[in-house]
């Protein structure tokens, strides 16, 4: 057990001022990235995400010689790069009688993958105050779940010598403070906050909504859609998915009609990770979504071929989305109510989505505002809005590649909901982008789902 929790001893900055290496002798040393992870490293981070029912959205792996421990994103070639934490075991030997309890050991831990899990963007610059502060809620959030008493969840940080701040991480009273917000978070053992008070709601829809207040409001808004899709223990279930549907999608480019109807059979290991069989005009095709590298294939028993790798790609810890997005205590805004096709909703603000993608032909950048429309009546998601501003530099100009900048509006509408393992699903989303002149509708009607299918992983195995 010793051994184990020696293993959970990662660290980004903690211990950085006590002669570890810098974060660009770590790129240089892990460079080929040639190790396996540690089974029994995999194994506790797995022990920790299963306390809150996320997934892994990151590779953990041995680093010799690297005298350190630290969360990352790393280059793994053509300027791609990908998550993960790297470890030095004799770097854990070293540090050994530095914690005091196995607390302080599974905290530096917790802390790590909250920085993978709320999506940081660790660069060769460390981090900033505010991700640090956002992990170090989330480990506070993550040992009460566990059973740790707050000193316990505090241990760690507790035993830096530095109380001021520094470039890139608060002062050690600021993360104490984060640790011990999470904690109490998370000491209820349930994410839900408190029920909806409709009467609460509207008095502040008739004051000016101060921050903190519309905060609040939102979230209990989304812990009650969580209570009636199901509750937080039904959705922890749900493991692996399996989806049959069907896809039409009907446009008009330039006065230009265009229809196409798929029918659509996804096999999901875990909601980032998954198989799709896709069959339209009489042909199939195949595609394989594993730790952001998509592949493609068009016989089913053929070799997968590499098509693209995301970092910036969006990871979903959650099959229901807003279980993740409560639980990391992310930033959402209570904006109101409003009626909307005569449905009347409370209206949340989500937190923005960013893309900064760099491919061989061109940059695309962009920026999503994203909001969501719940029904007063019965607390069901109804309604979701995303306003997309793009912009694509390609590197080379040609008269058919310019440089484009646009603006989009997806609306989506959510309904026919249907209960699959103690838990509501959407089966019917009916979508709406409007980009300029141009309009798409899309329909996914979903005619079977089925929670928990028996998934064998060796057919997410991949030979590179």
């Amino acid at each position: 057990m010793k051994n184990l929790y020696l293993l959970l001893l990662l660290i980004t900055q903690i211990f950085s001022a006590q002669n570890y290496q810098s974060i660009e002798e770590i790129d240089t040393a892990c460079t080929q990235l040639g190790f396996m992870g540690d089974e029994e490293a995999e194994d506790a981070v797995d022990k920790i995400l299963s306390q809150i029912g996320l997934f892994r959205n990151f590779t953990i792996q041995e680093c010799p010689d690297i005298n350190n421990a630290v969360a990352k994103n790393i280059d793994v070639g053509d300027g791609k790069k990908a998550r993960y934490i790297l470890y030095d075991n004799e770097f854990f030997e070293k540090i050994s009688d530095k914690a005091s309890n196995d607390w302080a050991a599974t905290s530096i831990l917790a802390h790590e993958i909250g920085h993978h899990l709320n999506g940081h963007s660790l660069n060769n610059e460390g981090s900033n105050h505010q991700w640090e502060l956002e992990a170090d809620e989330f480990s506070g959030f993550v040992l009460a779940r566990m059973g740790s008493s707050l000193e316990d969840a505090q241990s760690a940080i507790k035993t830096l010598k530095r109380e001021e701040a520094t470039r890139t991480h608060p002062a050690k009273a600021d993360r104490l403070n984060a640790i011990a917000k999470g904690w109490s978070r998370g000491s209820g053992k349930t994410i839900t906050v408190q029920e909806v008070n409709l009467e609460e709601i509207t008095v502040v829809e008739d004051e000016p909504i101060e921050e903190e207040v519309s905060k609040v409001a939102a979230q209990k808004v989304i812990a009650n859609y969580l209570e009636v899709v199901g509750g937080q223990e039904n959705i922890l279930k749900i493991k692996s998915l399996y989806q049959e549907l069907n896809y039409n999608m009907s446009s008009e480019v330039n006065g230009t009609p265009y229809n196409t109807t798929m029918d659509m059979k996804i096999s999901m290991i875990t909601p980032n990770n998954f198989i799709t069989e896709t069959a339209a005009s009489g042909t199939s095709y195949y595609s394989l979504k594993i730790d952001g590298k998509m592949y493609s294939k068009t016989k089913k028993n053929e070799a997968w071929k590499f098509l693209s790798f995301n970092e910036a790609e969006e990871s979903q810890p959650s099959f229901i989305w807003e279980y993740s997005l409560l639980l990391n205590n992310q930033e959402v805004e209570y904006l109101g109510r409003e009626t909307v096709s005569g449905v009347e909703c409370h209206v949340i603000q989500l937190p923005d989505f960013n893309i900064d993608m760099d491919q061989d032909l061109f940059r695309m950048k962009s920026n999503a505002e994203r909001i969501n429309y719940y029904n007063v009546e019965t607390g069901l998601l109804q309604f979701g809005k995303t306003i997309t501003h793009s912009f694509i530099d390609y590197k080379e100009n040609t008269e058919y590649l310019k440089d484009t900048e646009t603006t989009s509006e997806l609306i989506t509408t959510y309904s026919d909901y249907r209960e699959v393992d103690g838990v509501l699903f959407a089966f019917n989303h009916e979508m709406k982008t409007t980009t300029g002149p141009n309009v798409t509708t899309m329909t996914m009607k979903y005619k079977s789902m089925l929670a928990n299918p028996e998934i064998n992983p060796k057919d997410y195995k991949v030979k590179d």
